[in-house]
């Protein structure tokens, strides 16, 4: 049973047996009569009775009645609380309302609550009395140490704390019947910081003929009292409304005390094109009430489930005829249109040789746009001024990118040499020129060997023979 202290007069009508009395004085352990006035301690209890005996006497017979009727029994008993931790708060840089019943309060005399008295102050934030009932903290209204505040504010909700910060804290009290102060408690103020917030996605990939709805949450680090609002936008190869959709642009988490996380969808929207994988990126364009963790990016792949296009080489020709800068395309063909850029890759080989020798390319790689069934290098022939005849440049495709080749794709074309054939003549010894099918033999032109017996005899001659130009 809890000491009782603090006396006060509490007038009561008690009649009782001497027998009685007896008893409760003999329990009691400690009394004193004095005359009329009885005080001793029962069970903590400080009891004063005041009778019309100037004495007491034990010879009496037990049985017999006090003369008097209307004793006087004086006490009180102090009220109590109990310390607690606030819930559902507080949090960083909101006002947070107290209200009556967290302070417990409790009186076994049945006595009303009058007001509480603050001990000491958090060491972190204001503690206040909201004056002007706008519930935020304006100056002057900061409770000090031993200021009282009445149930009437209590009741009101005008207690009210704050801090602009995330440090754990708290303060002390005592509780007040309008005669005694309780013993002393404590109030554990657990500040929740203002939420930062993180995204994830789920499933990270599915096929695009898929029309499963995919996942986008964002989650608190904790509670928050106010509600989070997360923007998102999108980017990535995959186009917005083409290529997928999603169900909102944000995301809020609601202030319900609870929620730390909410969730948004997207969903596929199929094609008969092919595209390749594409991604889709999501990112934390703004948050309200919240603070992105870092930088929060999620990535989401459509698989592209459709079959890539064949491609096939052509020629615009099978020969180009002028050595001095004839042309020739030779281009690349899809069998359907592809939603990606295709490459086609190409390999030169022959007997004309490239690299500004005898040809030129604009590319050794066909890119075909998305969108575009085809497109074209051209080859331009090189003019050299030597006869070389006629020679070949053979065209094979490479491994396309986002597309297949259709079967082995390979083309040749001539470049047709147009250079004059040289002209030559013969000198004799003495630099006379032979003329050019002459066929009667002349001791003056070096071609008569006169008489030769081909038994024995011999005749030299040397010839030179020279390169004079180009024929017509």
């Amino acid at each position: 049973m809890p000491e009782r202290t603090n006396m006060k007069s509490k007038p009561c009508n008690w009649t009782t047996t001497r027998k009685t009395l007896d008893t409760i004085l003999k329990s009691s352990r400690l009394w004193s009569f004095l005359g009329p006035t009885m005080l001793f301690t029962l069970f903590g209890w400080n009891l004063l009775f005041h009778t019309n005996h100037m004495g007491y006497d034990p010879a009496p017979s037990p049985d017999s009645r006090l003369e008097t009727v209307a004793p006087m029994v004086d006490f009180n008993m102090a009220p109590t609380a109990m310390s607690f931790t606030a819930a559902n708060g507080p949090f960083e840089d909101l006002g947070y309302l107290f209200q009556t019943a967290d302070f417990n309060y409790m009186d076994d005399e049945g006595d009303p609550f009058t007001y509480l008295t603050v001990t000491a102050l958090p060491v972190a934030g204001v503690l206040y009395v909201d004056a002007n009932n706008n519930e935020t903290y304006d100056a002057g209204e900061e409770v000090s140490i031993n200021d009282q505040v009445s149930k009437v504010d209590l009741d009101a909700r005008n207690l009210q704390y704050v801090q602009f910060g995330a440090e754990n804290t708290g303060f002390s009290f005592t509780v007040n019947d309008g005669n005694s102060d309780s013993d002393t408690y404590t109030a554990t103020l657990n500040v929740l910081p203002i939420p930062t917030v993180t995204l994830s996605v789920n499933p990270a990939n599915l096929a695009e003929s898929q029309a499963t709805y995919v996942e986008l949450t964002a989650t608190l680090s904790n509670v928050y009292a106010l509600t989070v609002e997360v923007d998102l936008s999108f980017s990535g190869t995959a186009t917005l409304n083409e290529d997928f959709v999603p169900f909102d642009h944000s995301i809020p988490i609601t202030s319900d005390g609870s929620s730390t996380s909410s969730s948004t969808f997207l969903i596929n929207l199929d094609d008969e094109i092919f595209e390749g994988n594409e991604t889709v990126t999501i990112d934390i364009e703004k948050v309200t009430n919240g603070v992105e963790d870092g930088t929060q990016q999620a990535t989401y792949t459509i698989t592209d489930d459709d079959a890539p296009p064949t491609v096939t080489l052509t020629q615009s020709q099978t020969e180009i005829t002028d050595e001095s800068g004839g042309q020739v395309y030779v281009t690349a063909e899809l069998s359907t249109v592809a939603g990606v850029a295709v490459e086609v890759p190409l390999s030169f080989s022959g007997s004309a040789t490239g690299g500004g020798t005898d040809y030129s390319i604009t590319a050794s790689t066909i890119t075909i746009p998305a969108g575009s069934t085809k497109d074209s290098i051209r080859i331009t022939s090189i003019f050299d001024g030597i006869e070389e005849g006629t020679e070949t440049i053979i065209v094979d495709m490479g491994s396309p990118t986002n597309a297949t080749e259709d079967g082995v794709q390979q083309i040749s074309f001539d470049i047709i040499d147009e250079d004059a054939v040289p002209e030559i003549h013969v000198e004799d010894a003495d630099g006379t020129a032979i003329p050019d099918g002459d066929d009667s033999p002349s001791v003056a032109k070096g071609t008569d060997f006169g008489d030769v017996n081909t038994d024995g005899g011999s005749v030299s001659r040397t010839y030179t023979i020279k390169n004079t130009g180009f024929a017509d």
